[in-house]
């Protein structure tokens, strides 16, 4: 199953961008990590220093060898360094995703934007298609 991980940090607003240079430290770690599809970051525009981390796994075995990486456990000390309270973190299973197929933009509810995409369809499926 494929797990979504959240991890919400909160720093002083004047340490932000060292946060960022951390957190681009362990996206390059990530990229090289098995199992790591995708990943964002957010930074609060009503909370300022409090950011969230979405990461996209194959499974929760490559989430768990990630980890306890050792490099990562060594730039997560320098984050601990720059928080002001604990890193909150959890970690969801995801059990369906969408699929867009393509049909013509008459069709389609986002016609109206000029998306090719056809009527929303739920499957079990690790994949969306769409023709932009």
């Amino acid at each position: 199953m494929t797990v979504r991980v959240l991890m919400k940090r909160v720093v002083r607003d004047e340490d932000r961008s060292a946060l960022q240079e951390r957190l681009r430290d362990l996206r390059r770690l990530a990229l090289r990590s098995p199992g790591y599809i995708s990943g964002e970051t957010l930074f609060s525009v009503d909370q300022p220093g409090a950011c969230l981390v979405i990461s996209t796994w194959i499974s929760l075995g490559a989430w768990m060898a990630y980890d306890n990486n050792p490099e990562r456990m060594s730039v997560l000390s320098e984050i601990g360094e720059l928080l002001l309270e604990p890193q909150e973190s959890t970690r969801q299973g995801i059990v369906n995703k969408a699929i867009f197929s393509t049909r013509s933009v008459l069709e389609s509810p986002l016609g109206f934007l000029g998306l090719k995409v056809s009527a929303f369809e739920r499957r079990e499926s690790n994949r969306i298609k769409a023709v932009l």
